[in-house]
């Protein structure tokens, strides 16, 4: 999503990606926030913004944002909470934060399960604003109909759907580290230069070629799978959230994929 919008001649976003602003780094204050989005902008620009996944996740943050953008225009893709679950935990293990098996990992880090509760999350943003504003894509479509999925997000942003654009592009294989050492010092480097304000130079490095040189994609042989059981365990605790996702989504429940649809209409009648 984010290198579409950053090709899209009538959008702005800033080089660097996930600036955390509103969750992690307010305190460089908003005039720090502004800087990322130079005056001339607008001269070309029809909409101007940016990716922080984070956000989600934060109750601080939405309030931050209505503070400052009351009439922002939100954007969030779900993936199948399982399935996020356990990407969420192989970027651990590419980031040599953790060697530690599955199950094990989910204990050691709350926020495998915590950021895949979504109507949690979303109920908080729905306090602070309108329906209307927030535009919830699937995961699934985008990898189905990546075309589709990016005449979604123009729409609600308002802008022209381009032809050449890469929409079929993939942008980031998932890998492994060379070295869970040296891939370690490197997200403690990042998040330091963060702190400082340097995110642009992150976002610059992280596109370039150090990416390739510290991660090694996955073979079809050895790449990490979810477990039947692990899969089986985690439906059963996302089982309510998705309840309750569906009653946020209403008539749009329908356009998303099977990991929705598998929680039937009587199971939500019968949570009430």
């Amino acid at each position: 999503m984010y290198e579409i919008l950053r090709l899209h001649p009538q959008c702005f976003v800033p080089e660097a990606k996930d600036l955390y602003f509103f969750n992690r780094y307010y305190h460089f204050g908003i005039d720090w926030y502004k800087n990322f989005f130079p005056p001339a902008t607008a001269e070309f620009a029809h909409v101007t913004g940016e990716l922080s996944h984070d956000y989600l996740f934060s109750e601080l943050a939405a309030d931050r944002i209505r503070k400052h953008l009351p009439d922002v225009k939100l954007i969030t893709c779900l993936r199948d909470p399982v399935d996020r679950t356990f990407s969420h935990y192989l970027y651990l293990v590419r980031s040599g934060l953790t060697r530690a098996p599955f199950r094990e990992a989910l204990r050691q880090f709350p926020e495998l399960i915590d950021n895949s509760q979504y109507a949690t999350h979303l109920q908080v943003y729905l306090k602070h604003f309108s329906r209307e504003q927030l535009l919830i894509l699937d995961f699934d479509k985008f990898k189905a109909d990546s075309r589709e999925f990016a005449r979604q997000l123009f729409d609600f942003l308002g802008i022209d759907f381009i032809e050449e654009l890469p929409y079929d592009k993939r942008v980031l294989s998932a890998s492994r580290p060379r070295s869970g050492i040296i891939a370690r010092l490197m997200k403690f480097g990042a998040d330091q230069a963060r702190r400082i304000g340097l995110a642009s130079v992150v976002g610059r490095i992280k596109r370039g070629s150090v990416r390739r040189l510290l991660y090694v994609p996955y073979s079809q042989a050895d790449r990490p799978h979810l477990s039947v059981s692990d899969r089986h365990y985690l439906e059963e605790i996302f089982r309510t959230e998705i309840i309750n996702l569906q009653k946020i989504l209403g008539a749009q429940a329908s356009d998303f994929g099977d990991w929705i649809a598998s929680v039937g209409h009587k199971d939500v009648g019968d949570s009430s």
